[in-house]
């Protein structure tokens, strides 16, 4: 995660700059990279279905999402619908990931409740997404009364559809299987993988596929070929 961090990231292979908006149908200003569109996927433009944007929001990038696009574009979704964000800064607080998130989209994702990972300050991970609040005592959930033990009694909210897949070899939830879980879910799915698992496995794509479009990954009516001729490169 150090290594990570000096160099802004965790992905492998991705050319593109974490504020690079060139993949994208408009100037970011800096403000964040990514993917998205007709253009970019090389499919005509406009769409019916309801667009999906992809992210990341730790360490990683727009990069990790494009075997999500060829997978959707393979089912009939457009250009149009599919996009992806890249974080300014490799490790941004939440309160920046939710701002870059708003302009790309409009809302701010839901709030999914506070996380306090002493782990990480022991092991110096003291910045953006790992800082944690000099007052607030490691043990505060064995402690009834202390008000972060009730912070997160509505784990889903607003009128939003959760969904959660969690690999039972990911070491990040090592001693707490069940932290991915959310109350109120309407899934929460467990799979025999590990943390990067939970994103590429072929059963997780076709779990998200599912649950965006409400149709069978493999139903025969919604396969058609990639496009001849793609935007990116």
């Amino acid at each position: 995660l150090r290594a990570a961090r000096r160099r802004g990231g965790c992905s492998t292979g991705c050319r593109y700059g974490r504020t690079d908006d060139s993949r994208l149908p408009w100037d970011a200003g800096g403000r964040y990279g990514g993917w998205g569109g007709h253009a970019y996927h090389g499919t005509d433009p406009g769409t019916e279905r309801t667009p999906v944007v992809f992210v990341h929001g730790n360490q990683r990038d727009a990069c990790d999402w494009e075997r999500h696009a060829e997978f959707f574009l393979k089912r009939s979704y457009g250009g149009d619908a599919l996009w992806a964000v890249t974080f300014e800064d490799g490790s941004p607080t939440h309160p920046e990931m939710a701002e870059q998130l708003e302009a790309f989209v409009g809302p701010a994702g839901a709030n999914h409740g506070t996380v306090l990972s002493a782990w990480a300050a022991s092991a110096g991970l003291t910045r953006g997404t790992y800082r944690m609040s000099p007052f607030l005592r490691a043990d505060y959930e064995s402690d009834g009364d202390h008000p972060l033990a009730r912070l997160n009694e509505d784990e889903t909210p607003g009128d939003v559809d959760y969904y959660t897949v969690r690999g039972t070899e990911d070491p990040l939830f090592w001693r707490c299987a069940d932290s991915p879980a959310l109350e109120g879910a309407e899934e929460n799915v467990v799979l025999p993988v590990d943390h990067g698992g939970v994103r590429t496995d072929r059963r997780s794509k076709e779990l998200v596929f599912e649950w965006l479009s409400g149709t069978h990954p493999h139903d025969l009516r919604y396969q058609v070929g990639l496009p001849d001729e793609r935007g990116r490169s």
